[in-house]
């Protein structure tokens, strides 16, 4: 009897022996996953409170998501949607060295909105105001705002052209209405609707303008508004305002 209790007390102290070695082995692991800590550097479109922010999120993680890399770049990605590219290294002490690129930013979307390479829209203070400032504009009225979505903007923003940013200010109706209202001659405006080219407007716009010009109407005492409707198929309509 006393030889059997011997024998379950042996196995029981082997037991434990391979219980404490399994968990005090796979703790050990864990740490050495751990990284000690993390090294980041951006590329040079991301402003200084975006990489606050970063790191500010990186240090709520559980320490279970910062032991897998993947985990982490996916839960970085999706908290910050302008992150293009994220490549992470391990050093042998331990840290890891963690580089960011955001995507291009393509325009400004009102003053605190910036549309990106990635068809989002994301907040302006997340990019370097130097660059922000000049991005071309495209301003939503307020009231029609939710009528437009990433997506059309994204859109809208590939079928203009410089040229045309350059020579007008883009105003976003309701959508897919559209107002472009001249820089150098405040008078003049087009309204257009979707689907429209840059060419289109630019062609159309110099022409109008050329007539109203030649009749001397922006130099009229009585100072009136032009706008050149061109939402009418097969013609533009002139309002004076």
């Amino acid at each position: 009897m006393k030889r059997v209790l011997r024998s379950w007390v042996s196995l029981g102290i082997i037991a434990l022996a391979m219980l404490f070695f399994f968990v005090g082995g796979r703790m050990l692991l864990d740490h050495m996953h751990q990284p000690s800590r993390v090294l980041f550097s951006f590329d040079s479109f991301c402003s200084k409170q975006f990489k606050t922010d970063v790191r500010t999120y990186t240090k709520q993680l559980d320490d279970t998501i910062m032991q897998d890399p993947t985990r982490y770049a996916q839960k970085l990605q999706k908290q910050f949607p302008l992150i293009a590219t994220i490549m992470q290294q391990r050093q042998p002490s331990r840290a890891m060295r963690v580089h960011i690129t955001c995507a291009q930013p393509l325009c400004r979307v009102n003053d605190d909105t910036v549309l990106i390479a990635a068809k989002n829209c994301v907040s302006s203070y997340l990019y370097q105001q130097p660059i922000v400032e000049q991005l071309p504009q495209l301003i939503v009225v307020a009231d029609y705002a939710l009528s437009w979505t990433s997506d059309s903007l994204y859109a809208l923003f590939n079928n203009l052209s410089p040229e045309l940013f350059a020579q007008y200010s883009v105003t976003l109706e309701r959508f897919p209405d559209l107002l472009f209202i001249d820089k150098e001659q405040h008078d003049f405006s087009i309204r257009a609707r979707l689907p429209i080219s840059a060419n289109q407007i630019l062609a159309s716009g110099d022409a109008i303008r050329k007539i109203l010009t030649e009749r001397s109407v922006f130099l009229e005492k009585k100072q009136r508004s032009w706008i050149a409707d061109m939402r009418f198929e097969k013609q533009i309509v002139l309002v004076a305002k």
